[in-house]
């Protein structure tokens, strides 16, 4: 990692799945550059993929990665330095660093290494990364079926960001690519729920639904495009004038033929100290961060000027009424 290598200029392609709400980034392992795809994470810090031999779910779109083909494999790596909370590590009986990490929904298990990594984006040259600390994960019993691993882009000095030498800034609610539902605290969450209480009324019958995790989400009997066409624009108001605007498609979700569901949930529910904007919230939004100031700043997209490109958008809806947050 240490050397000419400029982090400002790391380019990657990052999908967006049309079926599952995450963020898929295609990069290559190895001496011999094997193709992986990870799920993009800003809420956990672990970079892994399933490396041979693997016991669990095989992702078979492209090849588990074998650390014993790869001649920059090197698995030497300070356990001391790089694990932390929630990233559990200890030495095993062959003096290599073996890890765990809980996710919601499972685990995964392996060994900690260095080895290069490289990132080919569609419009610009490539980025070779050497000496990446990544988990070479063996047992897994996450969901993550879509993917060969998690890039994992935290806080902490384990996640890439980091070894990259960027800095990371978060205050009242972190902007998270690896949950799909949002975590409001109790005094926005409430206001929310009661802003879209006025707009369904006594027209729509209103339950709540236990989804994976064991969280309680508020739903609806209806169809998102049928029963909430006129809802109106949803502004999230941060510090420092920074405001998020959100339509009934960030909003809500169509999970059933007759069912919708309220993307955002009480942060009671997981004991969150603070607010969470999950995928859904951001999907169709740019997103810039303003390293220098610390600022972070989100612009919804025209999804009819990307029509041609972007074949998971659906139709840009921006009404002149707003509930403001």
């Amino acid at each position: 990692m240490e050397g000419e290598f400029d982090a400002s200029k790391a380019r990657t392609r990052v999908i967006s799945h049309p079926l599952v709400p995450v963020f898929l980034v295609h990069l290559q392992m190895g001496e011999k550059r094997v193709d992986q795809v990870v799920i993009m994470n800003t809420g956990s810090s672990l970079f892994w993929v399933q490396c041979e031999p693997f016991s669990g779910m095989v992702n078979t779109l492209y090849t588990t990665f074998n650390p014993s083909t790869s001649g920059s494999y090197d698995a030497e790596v300070d356990c001391d330095r790089f694990c932390a909370y929630p990233v559990r590590c200890q030495k095993d009986f062959d003096d290599f660093r073996s890890y765990e990490v809980a996710y919601l929904g499972g685990y995964v298990g392996g060994l900690l290494a260095y080895d290069d990594i490289v990132f080919k984006p569609f419009y610009d040259d490539e980025s070779i990364i050497s000496d990446v600390v990544v988990g070479c994960t063996h047992n897994e019993t996450t969901p993550f079926d879509i993917a060969n691993g998690v890039l994992g882009l935290g806080a902490t000095e384990l996640s890439l960001v980091s070894q990259l030498r960027r800095s990371d800034h978060k205050d009242g609610a972190l902007i998270d690519t690896g949950s799909s539902v949002s975590f409001l605290q109790d005094i926005a969450y409430n206001k929310l729920v009661g802003k879209i209480a006025e707009f369904v009324g006594t027209s729509l019958e209103i339950g709540y639904i236990t989804s994976s995790g064991n969280i309680s989400r508020l739903c609806f009997k209806g169809h998102l495009h049928r029963d909430f066409e006129e809802f109106p624009i949803v502004t999230f108001h941060f510090e420092h004038g920074t405001t998020m605007r959100l339509d009934k498609g960030n909003i809500f979700t169509q999970s059933g033929q007759n069912l919708v569901c309220l993307n955002v949930v009480d942060a009671s529910q997981e004991s969150l100290g603070s607010s969470l904007i999950g995928v859904n919230l951001q999907q169709f939004h740019y997103v810039s961060y303003d390293i220098l100031n610390k600022e972070i700043g989100f612009m919804m997209m025209d999804c009819r000027a990307l029509r041609q490109v972007c074949l998971s958008c659906g139709e840009s809806y921006l009404p002149e009424d707003e509930l403001l947050m």
